[in-house]
């Protein structure tokens, strides 16, 4: 593909643009490494389009960030306890 190669915001082509509207995941490309009924797709994004940053980072809020990322870690470190013992536990 040639032309558009942004994310869709106001600075883009008309034509990225409806894109987007029309399918906000058309960024994606969807291959299958093997023709076979088992294997799912891979989805990687379309190396003619540039996806920066998504949503409003004007609105970010560092504390915010710090504060999903430690929810993330605690329950992270719990799943691995639980597959740690559930390993040593058989099951």
């Amino acid at each position: 593909m040639s032309g558009p190669t942004r994310s869709g915001g106001e600075g883009d082509s008309p034509e990225l643009r409806e894109r987007f509207r029309k399918g906000p995941d058309s960024y994606l490309v969807k291959r299958r490494p093997m023709d076979h009924p088992m294997i799912c797709p891979v989805a990687e994004q379309d190396p003619d389009i540039r996806v920066g940053v998504m949503g409003e980072p004007e609105r970010s809020d560092p504390e915010f960030g710090m504060k999903v990322t430690e929810e993330c870690v605690e329950a992270l470190a719990a799943l691995i306890r639980k597959m740690e013992t559930a390993s040593e536990e058989g099951k």
